[in-house]
């Protein structure tokens, strides 16, 4: 109901909007002054009676402990203090009632049943407040207090306050009106500019119009010119918005290849089908011209036609399905069947072509038709037959022969018709036969293999009997599409069997026409390829760390190259004299982690079957704290970390890997609170197993073990995958986020250690894994840098390597111990030096990895001048040459860089030693 005509003046709408606002705001803040001052007094007399019930709670616990009904009375006496609690209550943890404050003697049935609540809740209940809070004595649970008030104290203090409300009200609405009569001359005509420039603005698009008086209906012009202009804007920007995203979820979900191309056929997008199609990675084709799709001998025949198209705006392609061979990026060539579509904007002409790959629809199509014309032609055969009995019947009933002959072929007709039926019975595929309105008219006994449903089940029923929610319904409209026109449709799709499962198919259907072309039923071909379809991402993910395998022996060499340097030079700098013993302090830290690293480069070509692990006594307790400083930086401040490192034993371990499980399990163990937080708990304790506990652990023995615990208190595991937490490639994470190898590889070092692992957890509390490894000896001995004697000499080596830093070490070292050292850089220049005074040299040292000639060949060559002289060979990495292969050429050690003074010292010294010996 209007209150006043639409022709009214703005003056009087103000009046009445000015004042009926102020009024709806007023009775607005006043109502949420009274829900705020209800729910502040109820917050404070839930407080109070908390606290009072805490105070009553602590005076009973006693009672309650040792079941003295009596005494709990006394304490809740109290309450008489508060004329507004009706009732309060104890009950013992078996929920029965154990005391009870009822003045009234009305309320104790009221507190057994609200007992019935959730603990630590509070409430209304029948017009009264209650409350139940539990009593605690050291975290246990002894009983449990309900309290009810009868709020009294609240209303009479609301009651205040809607008086004080209403007076508040009256004068604020009394202040909206004089301020509203002062303000009119103000506001009405800046609204009625605003009007007609917006007017304006919406019939003319010029931002320059300044307001002009036009209407005496100034709030009708303003709604209608601003309505009209945003309902613009948002309509246009609704469009394209709708269109974008039509165009992202029709062609990023669709089965068939969409690529968009310009005049010149570079590819500006493409969908994953393509890439999936053609073999190529993501973002790969983008920037590449269509040539890469299409054989070699076609490329020029492609450009003719674009070009012509582009002049003329005649093409032979366009607006067509065309079938055509495309290639693939490894080179394979297969059939596709596309259309190509076209339109100009301002600058370019722009292409998109639809693909489909018809590799295996034309394989079923020929089996199909081939089936089909084999049955087709005995049927024309017997009709033929049956023809000529009949004409032979009429004509020559006394011929007994030739009746006989045709009889004979029928018969050898129904058995070939017998045959193929079977044939179709015995076939891996599931074939079926369908009516034109999709019912099953038969089926083959494949078919209750694929689905599990039985061929009477299946009779009748139409294929929606076996439809997956997770199914697109694109490809079924595609479905229904194709065969409409008469034509063969072939895709892999979802479907959900008897059991509930899902499996992937590759399914044709293909309709059967009668002789007038009329399509009277259906025939499909299915085969379950789920199995085929796991197998692939499986050998993608081998083939992932088929590669890291190759990376990491490949660059093997190198970086022991450049461990060597800085080794050499650190150490050249820790034994000078001069050295602060600051430096020396912080060099032989870069010692320690060079050491580090050159475990890493062998557990690297461990991990990649082209190396070995050299398992020592180590002492684990200094391995997990020096972890423990990598995982602070690493993971998120959301993660507390909580350690208790007590066993000071040793392990027959290889320190890298032992390094390796805890960053693995402590990295697993975060992204279970990655997103919420939590806390990682570390623990290393010894731990003694009797026969009796080692019985129940079938991977260990009786004997001492050192336990590594890592708990979390995250999301924790399912019990439906737990079994499956250490297959190699499992993983729970999204993609992009792990391979699902770090479990499956802590399980490997643990057995390979001759240990075992535990695993403990609960949905939604936390994992705990426990790693048990079999102790030898109480500590290990750390590696002092330095420690070790270097025996020196005075013979003259030669020593041979391309690396200039490396010669520039092996130098130092050498003279530092006393000897003459000879140095090269190049085997070629060595060997010629060799030659012309092969009795010059004492000793022989030279890398294996060198341009022109190896170091092995180099040694062969030295050592047919000079039989018997003492040569080592050295190397970063080689597959093709090992330390046994280095004993049968007559070279006399073998060693790995690498290298540091003492290891060169020693081998140096024994090597000479020997041949004096």
């Amino acid at each position: 109901m209007n209150l006043l005509p639409s022709t009214a003046s703005l003056t009087k709408k103000m009046n009445l909007v000015v004042m009926a606002v102020s009024t709806i705001a007023v009775l607005t803040a006043g109502s949420a002054s009274m829900y705020l001052s209800n729910r502040n007094y109820r917050a404070h007399l839930i407080n109070d009676l908390q606290g009072l019930a805490q105070v009553v709670g602590r005076n009973c616990q006693v009672a309650l402990k040792f079941n003295l009904p009596g005494e709990a009375e006394k304490p809740l006496a109290a309450f008489d203090v508060r004329p507004s609690v009706l009732f309060a209550a104890i009950f013992d943890p078996e929920g029965q009632l154990f005391a009870v404050y009822d003045p009234s003697g009305r309320y104790a049935a009221d507190a057994v049943q609200l007992l019935k609540a959730p603990e630590a809740h509070q409430g209304m209940h029948e017009g009264h407040l209650h409350i139940i809070t539990p009593i605690m004595i050291s975290r246990e649970k002894i009983g449990t207090m309900v309290i009810g008030d009868d709020m009294s104290s609240i209303k009479t203090a609301m009651k205040k306050d809607g008086i004080i409300l209403l007076c508040v009200m009256l004068i604020a609405i009394g202040i909206a009106y004089f301020l509203t009569n002062r303000l009119q001359g103000l506001i009405v005509g800046p609204v009625l500019d605003l009007a007609r420039t917006a007017d304006r603005i919406s019939r003319e698009k010029d931002y320059s119009i300044r307001a002009e008086n036009q209407s005496s209906d100034e709030t009708g012009m303003l709604i209608g010119a601003f309505n009209a202009m945003l309902d613009s804007l948002q309509e246009k920007d609704f469009v394209l918005r709708e269109r974008e995203e039509r165009f992202r979820a029709i062609s990023e979900n669709a089965m068939d290849a969409i690529t968009i191309a310009d005049s010149t056929r570079k590819i500006l997008y493409c969908n994953r089908a393509t890439e999936q199609m053609f073999g190529y990675g993501p973002g790969e084709l983008i920037g590449q011209t269509t040539d890469v799709f299409i054989p070699e001998i076609f490329c020029e025949r492609q450009v003719i036609n674009t070009k012509r198209y582009i002049e003329t705006g005649v093409s032979d392609v366009i607006g067509t399905t065309i079938v055509s061979i495309a290639v693939k990026k490894d080179g394979t060539e297969f059939p596709i069947e596309f259309s190509l579509s076209s339109w100009q904007s301002e600058d370019d002409f722009y292409f998109a072509a639809f693909t489909r790959d018809i590799t295996e629809r034309r394989r079923s199509e020929e089996n199909l038709r081939s089936a089909y014309a084999t049955v087709r032609a005995r049927e024309q055969e017997l009709e033929a037959t049956n023809e000529q009995l009949m004409a032979q019947e009429k004509q020559l009933r006394n011929t007994n022969r030739e009746l006989s002959i045709a009889n004979r072929e029928l018969v050898e007709s129904r058995e070939k018709l017998l045959r193929l039926a079977t044939a179709i019975e015995q076939a891996e595929e599931g074939i079926s036969l369908s009516d034109e309105q999709g019912r099953y008219t038969y089926v083959n006994p494949v078919y209750k293999r694929i689905t599990g449903f039985d061929p009477e089940e299946l009779i009748g029923n139409t294929p929606t009997i076996l439809r997956n929610p997770a199914q697109g319904e694109e490809s079924l409209h595609e479905m229904v599409a194709t065969t409409s026109r008469g034509e063969t449709w072939r895709g892999n799709i979802k479907i959900k069997k008897k059991d509930g499962v899902s499996i992937d198919i590759d399914m044709s259907l293909s309709p059967i026409r009668n002789a007038s072309g009329e399509t009277t039923s259906f025939v499909s071909i299915i085969r379950d390829v789920s199995r085929q379809l796991q197998m692939e991402l499986q050998l993608q993910q081998t083939q992932k760390m088929e590669a890291i395998g190759t990376l990491a022996g490949g660059i093997a060499h190198d970086f022991n190259n450049i461990l060597s340097a800085i080794i050499g030079f650190t150490e050249i700098a820790y034994y000078s004299d001069n050295a602060p013993e600051n430096i020396r302090d912080y060099l032989g830290n870069v010692l320690k982690a060079s050491d580090r690293a050159k475990d890493l480069v062998q557990q690297i070509l461990a991990f990649s079957r082209m190396g070995n692990q050299e398992k020592k006594p180590v002492a684990i307790k200094p391995l997990v704290k020096e972890g423990l400083k990598l995982l602070r930086a690493s993971i998120p401040t959301t993660i507390e970390i909580r350690s208790s490192i007590e066993s000071d034993v040793a392990v027959m371990a290889d320190p890298t890997q032992i390094h390796q499980i805890l960053m693995n399990l402590c990295t697993n163990a975060a992204h279970a609170m990655e997103e919420q937080g939590g806390i990682l708990d570390i623990t290393l304790k010894n731990s003694s197993l009797d026969a009796e506990a080692a019985a129940k652990a079938p991977d260990l023995q009786q004997g001492q073990y050192v336990r590594l615990t890592v708990g979390d208190t995250g999301t924790g595991i399912d019990p439906a995958i737990k079994s499956k937490i250490f297959e190699p490639f499992f993983t729970t994470k999204e993609q992009g986020k792990g391979t699902g190898m770090g479990l499956s590889v802590v399980h490997g070092i643990v057995k390979s250690h001759g240990g075992a692992i535990n695993v403990y957890s609960e949905s939604g509390k936390g994992s705990t894994f426990s790693v048990y490894l079999p102790v030898i000896a109480k500590g290990a001995d750390e590696q002092k840098t330095g420690s070790a004697p270097m025996p020196g000499g005075t013979e003259r080596i030669l020593f041979v390597d391309d690396e200039d830093m490396v010669v520039e070490i092996g130098r130092s070292y050498l003279e530092s111990l006393g000897y003459t050292v000879v140095t090269f850089g190049d085997s070629i220049e060595a060997l010629k030096a060799f030659a012309e005074n092969p009795g010059g040299y004492d000793l022989v040292i030279t890398d294996y990895t060198m341009p022109r000639m190896t170091g092995y060949d180099l040694a062969c060559e030295v050592l047919r001048l000079r039989p018997g002289l003492p040569v080592i060979l050295c190397t970063g990495f080689s597959e093709t040459i090992s330390a046994g292969m280095a004993k049968k050429a007559g070279i006399r050690e073998f060693l790995l860089k690498p290298l540091n003074k003492s290891d060169l010292a020693q081998a140096v010294r024994k090597t000479l030693d020997s041949v004096e010996a």
